[in-house]
């Protein structure tokens, strides 16, 4: 029965560093956007940052 179990606990453990993971690296860049804002003031404006990061 453990055997049954592993697979399915090492997928939840990948699924829990792919999110760790994900969030890790959104909030690395709000703050690189806040960091390019604060150097830039004009940069603030949105739309430059959907055409320089389509996915935003």
């Amino acid at each position: 029965m453990e055997a049954r179990l592993m697979p399915s606990a090492r997928r939840m453990m990948r699924a829990e560093h792919a999110l760790y993971l994900a969030r890790q690296l959104s909030a690395d860049f709000v703050v690189s956007i806040a960091l390019d804002i604060e150097v830039n003031p004009l940069r603030a404006d949105p739309e430059f940052y959907r055409q320089a990061h389509p996915f935003c």
